[in-house]
């Protein structure tokens, strides 16, 4: 299959119009997402996470029209039918299997009747992914996820789009560390297979004027229902 090589915010808005949405961006990390959703003119983004350390970065965002919430996709910290979109970035298989029913019904209920729904998954497959499973190997889950999401009755499947997404560092250090800022447990793999996963950064990495870059596969659902 070929892919089309685009940044999240890129690929987002060849699927739907972003302008003058009022977004819920569930399992927002540091905030970039919201904030290029911003960029591209949305009307206002509520930034979700549960993570004490990504609600610690976001806390810094000074953008009026990103709030940011702690909450879970579980239970979503929002009104019914105020959202134009609900949108997961490599976000939706971080919810445990036995949750996720609950998460497309908590979607459904704070979206509009004319919302969208978006599930945007990385793939487990790749240089990248070959780099991240040394530290925290998700093929099962990210596979079970992709499984559920194809099966569920809460929504109806508009389109699936795949592309490959441009992740870059600058050195081994930033990818650790962002690593570690996801989960504070992967610090011990970090210390235990420091060595092997280095090498691994370095060899299945591109160097560029930008740092080193991956191709990360992802692959979308865009819902509705």
């Amino acid at each position: 299959m070929k892919r089309p090589l685009l940044s999240h915010i890129d690929a987002l808005s060849k699927m739907i119009e972003i302008e003058g949405k009022e977004i819920l961006d569930v399992g927002a990390g540091a905030g970039q997402m919201s904030i290029c959703m911003i960029q591209r003119g949305a009307k206002s983004v509520q930034a979700i996470e549960c993570s004490m350390a990504m609600l610690e970065k976001l806390s810094h965002l000074k953008i009026a029209e990103v709030k940011v919430l702690c909450g879970k996709g579980e239970a979503l910290p929002c009104l019914g039918e105020t959202a134009d979109l609900v949108l997961y970035l490599n976000s939706f298989h971080h919810i445990p299997l036995s949750n996720q029913e609950q998460a497309l019904v908590e979607a459904r209920r704070c979206l509009r009747r004319s919302g969208v729904f978006v599930v945007a998954e990385p793939e487990p497959f790749g240089p990248y992914f070959e780099l991240t499973r040394l530290v925290d190997d998700e093929k099962a889950i990210r596979e079970q996820t992709w499984d559920f999401l194809s099966k569920q009755k809460v929504f109806e499947l508009l389109e699936e789009f795949y592309y490959f997404a441009p992740k870059v560092y600058e050195s081994f250090a930033e990818f650790e560390g962002h690593s570690i800022s996801v989960a504070k447990e992967r610090a011990s793999q970090f210390r235990e297979n420091h060595d092997q996963i280095c090498q691994k950064f370095y060899a299945n990495s591109v160097q560029t004027d930008k740092g080193y870059e991956f191709r990360q596969p992802m692959r979308v659902k865009v819902m509705k229902f």
